[in-house]
């Protein structure tokens, strides 16, 4: 879909980029997180916290967006200590690996923001139908709910790692999470840990003691700074207006 989202019938909406656009190595979204080798920077992986989740279901297409990187050896190659999973969600328009078509809505999205709608006001079939409709579409014809939410879990919970999953790498995280008043658990290797070195690096355990693994939905720092433009014309506005009143 990603590949071809100009022609893709689940595109709603996208930007479309032709061979002239693709700014390549050193400006498209792929270079940081898929590398064909010189393609790219491949800074930035699949987290082990993603792979888990799906982990139940490699039938899933969408592993096809998470590339491992060979070792050589039959293993995953390591960079800095962490394994290689590369995201090739924004690569192959046109065969080029630094090429897409931005998509800003489709219908897999459309189909889920009425799934969360409706797991919120209790209306269970209504919102595991529309998670079905994707998951039918994934491959995972054989793995439906069919009205029935697993034991363990919620609802919610249900629709939002779908979410999780189907959305993934396209910058939806955050905002499902907070949105819903949960925390950001980052408790998985990366460089995302503050004062990370490779020798601290162990994947046979989770790390621990790291400061802002996991995140409160009332910390402080998950608001957005106003931008210094939006500040700087508020203020000029207000300016304006002050003198406006005292001088008429």
């Amino acid at each position: 879909m990603f590949s071809n989202a100009k022609a893709s019938s689940e595109t709603i909406f996208c930007i479309a980029f032709t061979p002239a656009e693709d700014y390549g190595k050193f400006g498209s979204i792929a270079s940081m997180v898929y590398s064909d080798g010189n393609s790219g920077w491949g800074e930035e992986y699949a987290s082990a916290s993603i792979r888990q989740l799906m982990s139940a279901h490699p039938e899933d297409v969408r592993w096809g967006y998470i590339v491992p990187l060979s070792d050589g050896n039959g293993g995953i190659a390591k960079k800095n200590g962490i394994e290689t999973y590369y995201i090739s969600k924004f690569s192959f328009q046109d065969g080029s690996p630094t090429l897409s078509s931005p998509i800003m809505f489709r219908v897999a999205e459309m189909y889920l923001n009425r799934a969360e709608a409706n797991a919120k006001m209790g209306n269970t079939q209504a919102a595991l139908d529309d998670v079905d409709a994707i998951r039918q579409n994934r491959g995972l014809q054989n793995s439906l709910y069919n009205g029935t939410v697993p034991s363990g879990t919620t609802l919610l919970n249900v629709v939002l790692n779908e979410r999780r999953i189907e959305l993934a790498f396209e910058g939806q995280r955050t905002f499902d999470v907070y949105r819903n008043n949960m925390v950001m658990d980052r408790t998985y290797w990366g460089y995302h840990l503050p004062g990370l070195k490779e020798t601290d690096i162990d994947l046979s355990q989770q790390p621990s003691g790291y400061a802002n693994m996991v995140i409160q939905p009332t910390d402080s720092r998950i608001i957005y700074y106003i931008p210094i433009d939006e500040v700087q014309t508020i203020y000029y506005a207000s300016k304006i207006h002050s003198y406006t009143i005292h001088h008429t």
